[in-house]
């Protein structure tokens, strides 16, 4: 996968620009020329940095996402796995204002998970080329049917 070290999603303040921090190798990857990505006058170049626009983030993801769908359903899969374990066991996190640690429920995890998380890993294997696997469905089913029994013994 694309490393860290190449470029990050930025959701704060951006609105989901990507933060390029090694444009040659980005670009190499690409197999772009530097106008593609220079050339949008949304780009922004500085300190080091080369901001890019939502719409050419998109791209690049909807590029790069084919290449590498394997290792992109397996982080998919082990995301599923931790918000399954938040659901039932809950999780703390830690304020940044004054690193109070706050105790998130199970339930609320389970909630949130089902809301936001579930639809969009729903649509992940279309999204990066892999065929939908009816086993891999069916797993997802299974999955689901027993953290709703979990739910319903406690």
């Amino acid at each position: 996968m694309l490393g860290s070290d190449v470029a990050t999603l930025s959701w704060t303040g951006y609105n989901g620009a990507l933060v390029v921090y090694d444009l040659d190798a980005l670009l190499a990857v690409l197999s772009w020329p530097t106008e593609r990505l220079l050339g949008d006058e949304l780009t922004i170049v500085e300190d080091g940095e080369t901001w890019l626009s939502w719409s050419i983030a998109r791209v690049i993801v909807e590029e790069l996402a084919p290449r590498q769908a394997t290792q992109i359903s397996e982080n998919i899969e082990a995301k599923e796995r931790d918000d399954q374990r938040k659901s039932v066991a809950g999780y703390d996190v830690r304020r940044t204002r004054n690193s109070e640690l706050i105790s998130i429920p199970g339930e609320v995890a389970a909630r949130y998970a089902e809301e936001h998380q579930t639809p969009v890993f729903d649509q992940v294997p279309r999204r990066v080329g892999l065929e939908t696997s009816t086993d891999r469905d069916d797993l997802v089913e299974l999955r689901r049917e027993v953290v709703r029994l979990g739910r319903l013994t406690q």
